[in-house]
């Protein structure tokens, strides 16, 4: 935004800020917390994947927000399939979302990484240390961390 001209808007990085299907949204959120992109060490990004939530963690977040999305915003047509009760919402659907979320989670990974290496050009795809081989490795990792879940998941 410009001071002399207040009427123009500039979004930077906007790519989250619509509405997505809840199982990304989670799965942003989750591979957010793994991840620190403005690291002050050399390659300006870190990841964590020790910040992992564990299945505890990750069950509360989603049935939180599954709840939530009962109370607040689905069509109370829908609700009367539950008879109106979020925790029988909840109890049908969880172990679907669930899947589903790491399924986003695989997907925003895979997404991240070939973006990183997409932007490599000749002058820096020879250089050591730069931020998208780092931010790629991380977003590898978080991939193989996923699919890892995916194919142990019973449902």
């Amino acid at each position: 935004m410009r001071l002399s001209d207040n009427r123009d808007l500039l979004l930077i990085d906007n790519e989250y800020a619509g509405w997505n299907p809840m199982a990304m949204d989670l799965a942003v959120y989750i591979n957010e917390t793994m991840i620190d992109n403005s690291h002050p060490g050399p390659n300006g990004v870190k990841q964590y994947i020790e910040n992992y939530m564990d299945e505890h963690e990750q069950a509360r977040l989603i049935k939180t927000y599954m709840k939530f999305y009962f109370d607040n915003y689905m069509p109370l047509s829908h609700k009367a399939a539950f008879q109106n009760q979020s925790t029988k919402y909840v109890n049908m659907l969880y172990q679907k979302l669930k899947k589903q979320v790491w399924e986003c989670a695989v997907l925003n990974n895979f997404f991240w990484g070939v973006w990183a290496l997409a932007l490599l050009n000749e002058e820096t795809c020879v250089k050591e240390g730069i931020f998208n081989y780092e931010f790629a490795l991380c977003r590898c990792n978080f991939f193989e961390k996923f699919t890892d879940l995916l194919s142990n998941m019973e449902i």
